[in-house]
């Protein structure tokens, strides 16, 4: 399994500033983020998703995110000052207000910083953004003239309402004037829906000059701005070309759930639950190539950042409840569809790949267990439960009540494999390929090369391992919800390899694997597998399968073994798992196949590095600083001993008296073989 955490370590120390720099330069650094959503954005922080914890961001730097969005409200009573002492009519009557009538609650303002230093110390960019419901309510509203809210723009109320806005951005702009690079403003959220291209113009130049006015490093500070009228990807091409030319620090940024037919998908009337067609792909393509080709209209280019994207949760689950999701809107009052998990996953790995490839970053929205869109399950709050999704059954959305909802509580901090696929990791170039086996680290996900096949009165169904995995990510899930009277009734498949060389003639294949039991769904009965390898010589296929395993609810210390000796004029190979006899969940990683000499070729070799003494009652010596790993075997293939780069010796006296077979793997790649004798 390989580790990732190093490689984005690297990223983000490179583009942690402490001084200057341009707005493309922090657009690479922030890379790929996520949205803490729906936390400080609500009417009271905790109402709609659980509170802001250190240990949030402690998990989001963890998992690999190089930046953090956090929707901010400063509307309601942490500005409590109102304005309906002014008419919202244009009767003549005048403003007699100022800028100081308007003061943002002191404690939430520390509340913000508290929260904001929790980010940054985890060396995370964080991106300040004013975003939340009594912002709508109180403000962008009042702009639509659609709203009960609206006011119009002559009135002494709409003034008030703007001297308001950007009193309380003075006072956000003098709090962390003196913050490092790495905290960004962004003016608003979405304010297309209410605020005309020129008015938005007009309240993003105001906002930047007093963020500029205000001293310290915001003289320099990144500020991201949208246009008005104009959503989706078209709505930074409706910022004043005069905006962008006048500021070197500018960020422009856009919003991307297209097409809501199925990232909303669970919400009534939408109802496409696949995506991944050519199709599908293309329209995401032209419609980011034309944000790019806007960007580039300009020198130096505008830098780009796709604020928000992301599809609702696969079926229409909530992590919450462990069943449909309850939408008051919808007919049945729970979801009546949502994304199958294939395709949630492909969606969010595609815009992820993309808006890097355009040389853009990203924050994918999240917003905790209780939302329609999960990626963090939000157990840093330890009030907080989710189920896992694994163990929901759907039946029907028009009954309800013939799913089966989900109880088993999920162990995992995130919704791993959307994590995976937002930052990069499930990518078929991150395939390992062990000899004849492919995916064997299931690091580009579990559809690649791996199928199940059940038979029988078998049921089961495969799934991503996640926070389950040996290591940091990547391995694969066999739920064995009703078993079988056999292994083989239940069978985990590879792709079938062919062989076309004579690499493998007169060789023994040693094949490991790591594998446990799930404690949350352990039978308590026991769980076993076993390993079987699938050969034709162009003809009838034959079958040599190993004994059975125990599984037990960790990682054993050394891997499962079994050895295969590849006969003459084989054609293909085909490496298989038998799991289907216990009930219960199994999670497998680290697959490996050894190819060496068979023991007949074996007495035709001599190893360069040689073992001493032969016979031996203790410990195995040899003369050599350049070993890699040494491996011994039982006759029968079975694997007993296994050390990573050890010193000079290797101590035997567990083993019972006999001959066994060890292979030595050099530094420089050679392998060597040799028998020894144990005697007690």
């Amino acid at each position: 399994m390989h580790q990732f955490r190093y490689s984005l370590t690297f990223i983000f120390i490179s583009g942690y500033f402490f001084g200057q720099s341009t707005p493309q330069q922090m657009i690479n650094a922030m890379g790929r983020g996520i949205n803490l959503g729906n936390v400080l954005q609500a009417p009271v922080e905790g109402n709609w998703s659980s509170p802001a914890t250190e240990q949030y961001f402690i998990d989001v730097a963890n998992a690999g995110f190089t930046n953090v969005r956090i929707g901010m409200d400063f509307f309601g009573n942490r500005t409590p000052e109102t304005t309906t002492q002014y008419s919202p009519l244009n009767d003549g009557t005048s403003y007699s207000g100022s800028s100081s009538d308007y003061n943002v609650n002191t404690s939430y303002l520390n509340r913000i910083q508290t929260v904001l230093d929790w980010a940054l110390n985890q060396n995370l960019i964080v991106i300040l953004d004013f975003h939340g419901a009594d912002l709508k309510n109180e403000f962008l509203y009042t702009f639509d003239n659609q709203k009960i809210q609206n006011t119009h723009p002559n009135s002494a109320r709409r003034m008030a309402d703007l001297d308001k806005f950007y009193s309380i951005w003075s006072q956000i702009a003098d709090r962390f004037k003196n913050y490092s690079d790495n905290l960004l403003f962004e003016v608003l959220n979405e304010p297309y829906f209410e605020v005309s291209d020129t008015e938005m113009n007009t309240i993003n130049q105001q906002v930047i000059d007093i963020i500029r006015l205000s001293g310290g490093n915001n003289s320099s500070r990144k500020i991201i701005i949208t246009g008005g009228t104009q959503n989706s990807f078209r709505a930074p091409t409706t910022i004043a070309p005069s905006i962008l030319q006048n500021d070197s620090y500018l960020i422009a940024t856009f919003h991307y759930y297209r097409l809501f037919s199925f990232t909303k998908s669970s919400s009534e009337g939408n109802a496409d639950s696949n995506w991944g067609s050519i199709t599908d792909k293309n329209t995401v393509a032209d419609e980011f190539q034309s944000v790019v080709d806007w960007a580039n209209g300009f020198s130096p280019p505008v830098a780009v950042y796709l604020g928000e994207f992301g599809a609702d949760n696969s079926l229409g689950y909530s992590y919450e409840t462990g069943n449909l999701r309850q939408i008051s809107t919808n007919t049945t009052g729970f979801s009546d569809g949502g994304p199958d998990n294939s395709s949630r996953i492909n969606y969010h790995q595609f815009i992820s790949e993309l808006a890097i490839a355009n040389g853009f970053a990203f924050s994918v929205w999240d917003a905790g267990n209780e939302s329609s869109k999960t990626l963090h399950l939000r157990n840093d709050d330890p009030a907080n439960i989710s189920y896992d999704f694994d163990y929901f059954t759907l039946n029907s959305y028009n009954d309800t009540s013939q799913n089966i909802p989900s109880t088993v509580m999920d162990q995992c901090i995130w919704v791993d494999d959307i994590k995976d696929a937002v930052l990069g990791l499930l990518k078929s170039s991150n395939c390992s390929q062990s000899s004849w086996i492919s995916n064997a680290d299931f690091e580009c996900g579990i559809d690649q090369d791996w199928t199940v096949q059940t038979g029988g009165t078998a049921v089961a169904r495969k799934r991503y391992g996640g926070c389950h995995s040996r290591t940091d990510y990547g391995s694969l899930k066999i739920i064995v919800d009703s078993p079988g009277n056999s292994f083989n009734e239940v069978i985990l498949k590879n792709t079938s390899y062919s062989i076309t060389t004579s690499d493998f003639e007169g060789k023994t294949a040693s094949i490991s694997i790591f594998a446990k039991a799930l404690s949350g769904d352990f039978n308590a009965s026991g769980q076993s597998f076993r390993i079987m390898v699938k050969r034709n010589n162009g003809g009838s296929g034959n079958f040599s399968a190993s004994e059975e395993y125990d599984l037990t609810t960790s990682y054993p210390i050394t891997p499962f073994s079994f050895t295969y000796d590849i006969p003459p004029a084989t054609s293909s190979l085909e490496f298989q798992i038998l799991c289907g006899r216990d009930k219960g969940t199994y999670v497998f990683d680290d697959i490996q196949v050894q190819l060496s000499p068979t023991l007949s070729t074996l007495e035709k070799s001599r190893p360069s590095i040689k073992l001493f003494p032969n016979p031996t009652n203790h410990f195995l010596f040899w003369e050599s600083n350049k070993i890699q790993d040494f491996s011994l075997f039982s006759l029968e293939g079975k694997l007993l001993i296994f050390k990573e780069k050890p010193i000079d010796k290797i101590d035997v006296t567990q083993l019972s008296e006999g001959v066994y077979l060890t292979k030595i793997s050099g530094t420089e790649k050679q392998v060597f073989f040799q028998k020894i004798i144990v005697k007690n």
